[in-house]
């Protein structure tokens, strides 16, 4: 999300994670970090993670969860 206006503030949102439905969906990643890897490594199973950035079609083509 990016705003300004006549503040001349400025925000980007780099990351963007959610917690829906008892799974953590990766909606936005503009970062070099894998973001799910480091999730797995903290202990969050494959299977709970979704790529929200990804439209659901593509995901069930991929084979991926969501």
């Amino acid at each position: 999300m990016v705003g300004g206006g006549r503040s001349g503030c400025y925000w980007v949102v780099v990351v963007h994670l959610e917690d829906f439905g008892g799974k953590v969906w990766v909606q936005r990643n503009q970062t070099e970090v894998d973001v799910e890897a480091e999730l797995m490594a903290l202990g969050v199973d494959a299977e709970d993670l979704v790529r929200g950035l990804v439209p659901p079609d593509y995901r069930v083509l991929a084979g991926l969860n969501g």
